[in-house]
């Protein structure tokens, strides 16, 4: 099972198309991850899809459900994506942040060693914030959220 995105992406110009492409691709390289936590251990594809500064993003979430004994098997359904402006920062990064309803009722969360399927239920509020690298190509560089009906 795959995330659902909406139809309706903000994807009408060339940069916003690469900030949610950018976006995408994090959720892509999670997925990847968690549902094989044990899978791996070459991690270097995780760090193409962060900026420097929040690189052990993926890292941490693996290590969380390796220590849980948890898999996921995707499922994320988004809604309401919104993308705002480009901005620059006086250290010459450009930034952007997305914001999203994320439904986890569809995810599918299980225990490895019994197999069995934890339920997963709720949406939150989502805001990824994206940061432009100097190669062009825009990567995840924080993430929060809030428990919201939405």
């Amino acid at each position: 099972m795959v995330e659902s995105y909406p139809a309706d992406l903000p994807t009408g110009d060339p940069e916003s198309a690469a900030i949610i492409a950018g976006w995408r691709e994090y959720f892509r390289v999670m997925e990847k991850f968690t549902t094989d936590p044990f899978g791996y251990t070459d991690f270097s594809e995780t760090q193409y899809v962060l900026t420097v500064d929040a690189a052990n993003m993926i890292i941490e979430q693996i290590e969380r459900m390796r220590l849980a004994r948890l898999r996921s098997d995707g499922g994320f359904i988004f809604r309401n994506v919104d993308l705002t402006e480009v901005s620059e920062g006086s250290d010459g990064a450009r930034t952007a942040t997305v914001t999203y309803c994320i439904d986890a009722a569809q995810l599918r969360v299980f225990n490895l060693d019994t197999g069995e399927r934890l339920p997963r239920a709720g949406t939150l509020q989502e805001t990824a914030q994206m940061e432009q690298g100097r190669d062009g190509k825009w990567r995840l560089s924080g993430l929060s959220n809030v428990e919201a009906s939405c």
